[in-house]
């Protein structure tokens, strides 16, 4: 069998993986419906998750303990 030669990984992020002075003027040029659209997806979809879960709980809690 042959010898396995462990070869370095490349960094997922750099060291100095501090956003730089363009990246901060891009992310301060975003317009605000843009924020708001966000904003809603992300609260639609923790709105979607917890509904999952607790139709979860009730499904087991009906399942098992009401007869």
């Amino acid at each position: 069998m042959a010898d396995l030669i462990e070869t370095p990984l490349p960094d997922a992020m750099p060291h100095d993986a501090t956003p730089d002075d363009e990246a901060i003027a891009r992310a301060e040029a975003k317009p605000p419906l843009y924020r708001v659209f966000r904003g809603g997806l992300y609260v639609t979809y923790m709105v979607v998750v917890v509904w999952f879960c607790l139709s979860m709980i009730v499904g087991v809690y009906r399942s098992f303990l009401v007869p």
